[in-house]
């Protein structure tokens, strides 16, 4: 599986658990994608830092990622959070 587009992204979230509109991370290379099974389909959380520079390590972002789905009743089942598919972040542009 390739690495989502932005038209995949539903829900955009930092470290300090704010949302973000998915156009936040347009040219950012330092997010996280955090992809969850949804019936046929993936749904994809995209996780930043919200400090310039920083990372958000790929345990950290299923953490941020699991929590945000939780808070909003995304699960049917909460016994059962654990995310399908993660990629980390791309150091950089090149």
């Amino acid at each position: 599986m390739n690495r989502p587009e932005l038209c995949d992204i539903s829900f955009v979230v930092d470290d300090a658990l704010a949302e973000h509109p998915v156009s936040a991370i347009k040219d950012r290379y330092d997010v996280t994608y955090v992809g969850y099974q949804a019936g046929f389909e993936m749904l994809f959380v995209a996780v930043i830092s919200c400090l310039p520079g920083c990372v958000v390590e790929p345990d950290e972002a299923c953490e941020i990622a699991t929590d945000l789905l939780l808070e909003k009743k995304w699960f049917a089942d909460c016994s059962q959070t654990e995310p399908s598919i993660v990629f980390p972040p791309v150091r950089s542009a090149a």
